[in-house]
């Protein structure tokens, strides 16, 4: 049985709530990012090719001075001192981005290490979904009852084995316990780690390895 093929960012991502262009007021920016309830947005030039991304605290620069901004967080890019206006003048234009077919474990890490909240997905340069923390969430958070029922089913083809799920963690037990069951595990959303629980008399569980396992 060939093992499962990891999750990509195009199952883990959703369509864009919102795309915005340069020029919308940082008001109205700042509306419909709190309708969509949405933490950020690509920001789109004129033929739709992805020019950066702008977030909530980007669109709240213009109701502090500089003052009561110690961090820096809201340097205006025009340089000027007249305060921000469009999405223009606040955006990031120095984004992270994924493209669909990219692994959505090494895109969830990035975004985790980097603090970066909403990461764009292209195909080439347009915009065809993003990822938010929310959308990490809701790939990997998942139950121990839909990681099993995943597991079973992508196991289908698999000499009768016996499945459990405990915080993500799966143990697989039969004769037919093998490496590829292992990896196709491993390869289902929310898995934590791989134990291959050997029949009576075999010895121990074999400990995961492989993609998805959890490293101590």
């Amino acid at each position: 049985m060939a093992p499962a093929a990891a999750m990509r960012v195009a199952e883990m991502m959703s369509a864009p709530a919102v795309l915005l262009t340069e020029d919308i007021a940082l008001d109205r920016a700042a509306r419909l990012l709190g309708e969509r309830r949405c933490d950020g947005a690509p920001v789109v030039g004129p033929d739709g090719a992805l020019v950066g991304v702008v977030t909530e605290i980007d669109l709240l620069c213009d109701l502090f001075a500089p003052a009561a901004d110690p961090y820096g967080r809201c340097v205006r890019a025009s340089g000027k001192e007249a305060p921000p206006r469009r999405v223009a003048d606040v955006m990031t234009r120095a984004v992270i981005t994924a493209a669909d077919g990219d692994g959505a474990a090494e895109l969830a890490h990035r975004m985790i290490e980097t603090r970066v909240r909403c990461v764009p997905v292209l195909r080439g340069d347009r915009v065809v979904g993003v990822v938010e923390r929310r959308d990490i969430a809701r790939a990997y958070l998942r139950s121990d009852r839909a990681i099993r029922d995943d597991v079973v089913a992508a196991l289908g083809g698999a000499d009768p084995l016996s499945v459990t799920v405990h915080g993500g963690v799966v143990e697989i037990g039969g004769a037919g316990a093998s490496g590829a069951v292992r990896a196709t595990a491993a390869a289902v959303p929310g898995t934590r780690d791989v134990l291959l629980v050997p029949s009576a008399g075999t010895g121990s569980a074999a400990p995961a390895e492989g993609p998805g396992a959890r490293k101590e």
